[in-house]
């Protein structure tokens, strides 16, 4: 079972109240950028993994997009839901050992359970990603298991835009994930384009990561 240790410990931040990477209102950088990820799709299918009870879900819901995530914890799923006032249903998934929260009418879905459980069987054929806090938070061993599930979920072409953390080599997690990693776990012809840089909250400064880089690029 392809488990990664520390989601245990990102289970037990939310149960603590100490998600410290979790953002009060919508991320700047997704606002700027949404384009990227959308393209042209009024209405595109896009990916957020290990969304916790981030805002950006409801706000690309609002703006017309399907959208769906993945999360270990139940707590922060069930939060997202009730903190924003938006009703769902829930529902076994036996494949991934847990549940689909839902709401059709905000088009609105996220898998609760074990990420490495999650693939095509599931969904597919994402126009876009927005990776903020969930590859950075991947033990650099299960770098490539992670990747290879998004490359299976995603159409070619499908914009991708990645957060990594601006910190020493080898402390985390948040990790740091190299340009040259990038390139090579994902394929690319070419280096992804650094769109943004955000200065870290002081929670994170304080566990020694600065800030973080973002990253854009095109699926193969």
């Amino acid at each position: 079972m392809h488990q990664v240790h520390e989601m245990f410990d990102w289970k037990d931040a939310w149960e603590k109240d100490n998600a410290v990477w979790h953002m009060d209102g919508v991320n700047s950088t997704l606002e700027k950028h949404l384009d990227k990820i959308t393209g042209k799709e009024n209405k595109a299918k896009l990916f957020v993994p290990l969304c916790g009870k981030t805002l950006d879900m409801l706000h690309l819901s609002k703006m017309g997009h399907e959208v769906v995530g993945v999360e270990f914890s139940e707590l922060a799923v069930r939060q997202f839901f009730e903190e924003n006032s938006v009703p769902c249903t829930a529902s076994s998934v036996s494949s991934m050992g847990g549940m689909l929260y839902k709401n059709d009418d905000y088009r609105i879905r996220i898998y609760c359970g074990d990420f490495f459980k999650f693939g095509s069987h599931l969904e597919k054929d994402f126009d876009g990603v927005w990776d903020r806090g969930a590859l950075e938070a991947i033990e650099p061993k299960m770098r490539k298991t992670y990747i290879d599930i998004m490359k299976s979920i995603l159409k070619p072409g499908a914009g991708y835009i990645l957060d990594t953390a601006d910190r020493p080599i080898g402390i985390g997690p948040p990790f740091f994930i190299s340009v040259d990693e990038i390139v090579e776990h994902f394929g690319l012809k070419s280096q992804p384009e650094q769109i943004d840089y955000e200065i870290a909250e002081p929670d994170l400064q304080a566990m020694g990561c600065a800030g973080l880089f973002f990253y854009y690029f095109l699926m193969p």
